[in-house]
């Protein structure tokens, strides 16, 4: 939590300073960029990296942490082997002139992300938390730093992208100099290609059942930014990118902490045999009322502040904030409460929801088409976020047995009444 909370004030300190100094097209170009890393990097070590932290000894978690690096390699020529091949083709589907340069970054920046997850998952099993939180802080100095000196060289867009590029290696290449200086080198030793093989047979559920919804999700995510960079340019996507950068910041601050805390009272409750709307409900209400304030403040105030934070190019990323603010806040309430599905052992639910989610958010952004209007495309995604995270909600109180109607009782008792034991 401290490392995450660091790590976003450094990026919020720097925001102002690097909107001053780069357009909104090249943060588009950032934000495309950084969504094709993000939907190639969940399936980069074939999932087999969660399982790390599983296994009893660690030449089993040794050698699921080679595999994971080895398939990262693979999959990273693949994808080299496809950019050399398609690469004249390229410039016609991408929105950068300067395209030819950054799009041979992906390869490399693939392998960083794929090392970076690998060596995660195992500090987690050693329970090495310090080191991922520094992490967290080691790469926004470094990016923030480096996309700020870049600009002196007027590159755009490359000054954004080479700078976070930058900013991983850097703090991935800390993380791996932290780690191999302990337990690595414990069992380095003990890893064999018959081991490698083994574990890839025992652990195969990861790369056959969790890879292809961890896509699914990875890519809902980053169809906003694709479909407006494709349809409206590069400039209307940087102003869109920086709105949800800034409308995340509640849910990287409170509801990931929310998260893991919740989580790990959902499993008491269960182990001890109590009904988990004794926690998913009083959970509900007090994110709905952080929602509900963060929400009335972006409709108040994001128009006149946006531009005087951020400098006179992003007024239109402040009206897009209160085009998004419902929907963001549902989402922030809804979220961290999601736990429940694998506290109770139902994950098909979540596997059916991010199935009818892309579905969901294609259909919504083709149909905005025609319309051909930014603002109009941005308010069926707003529609299409209520409309599929009211449904994850309904799923949530249904499994647990909550109530909407109970949590707002429970709500009143608490803050008008001196009745505490409900």
């Amino acid at each position: 939590m401290t490392g995450t909370i660091l790590a976003q004030i450094i990026t919020i300190i720097a925001a102002p300073i690097l909107t001053r100094i780069y357009s909104p097209s090249d943060y588009g170009v950032l934000a495309f960029y950084s969504s094709i890393i993000s939907i190639l990097a969940v399936i980069s070590c074939g999932r087999y990296e969660i399982a790390i932290v599983i296994p009893d000894n660690d030449e089993e978690a040794g050698s699921l942490f080679i595999l994971s690096l080895l398939i990262g390699l693979l999959i990273v020529l693949i994808i080299f082997i496809i950019i050399l091949f398609v690469n004249k083709w390229i410039p016609i589907w991408l929105p950068s002139k300067n395209i030819s340069t950054w799009i041979w970054l992906v390869p490399i920046n693939l392998v960083i992300m794929s090392l970076f997850q690998a060596l995660s998952y195992w500090n987690i099993r050693v329970k090495e938390y310090n080191r991922l939180a520094k992490r967290k802080v080691n790469q926004s100095i470094a990016t923030a730093l480096m996309q700020i000196l870049l600009s002196v060289f007027k590159l755009g867009e490359r000054g954004l992208i080479v700078g976070a590029l930058i900013g991983q290696s850097v703090a991935t290449g800390l993380l791996m100099w932290q780690t191999s200086r302990t337990h690595i080198k414990d069992f380095r030793k003990k890893i064999s290609r018959k081991k490698i093989y083994s574990v890839a047979r025992k652990f195969r559920k990861f790369p056959l059942y969790d890879s292809w919804p961890s896509l699914l999700d990875n890519l809902t995510v980053a169809m906003p930014i694709i479909f407006f960079t494709y349809f409206y340019g590069s400039s209307v996507s940087g102003q869109l990118a920086l709105t949800l950068n800034i409308l995340a910041i509640p849910s990287a601050l409170i509801g990931a902490s929310v998260s893991q805390v919740y989580f790990q009272r959902l499993a008491t409750s269960q182990n001890e045999g109590m009904n988990p709307s004794t926690v998913v409900e009083p959970t509900f209400i007090g994110l709905l009322g952080i929602g509900v304030c963060f929400c009335l403040l972006v409709l108040l105030l994001a128009p006149p502040l946006f531009p005087i934070v951020f400098g006179s190019s992003w007024v239109i990323a402040g009206q897009y904030a209160r085009i998004l603010a419902p929907a963001i806040s549902l989402r922030f309430v809804v979220s961290p409460l999601s736990s429940v599905f694998a506290v109770l052992n139902r994950l098909e639910l979540i596997a059916m929801w991010k199935v009818t989610s892309i579905v969901f958010t294609v259909g919504s952004l083709a149909l905005s088409i025609k319309f051909n209007n930014p603002s109009t495309s941005l308010l069926f995604l707003m529609v299409n976020d209520l409309l599929i995270y009211s449904f994850y909600l309904t799923l949530i109180f249904k499994i647990s047995n909550s109530s909407i109607l109970h949590s707002v009782k429970y709500a009143y008792v608490k803050l008008f009444t001196r009745n505490r034991s409900y």
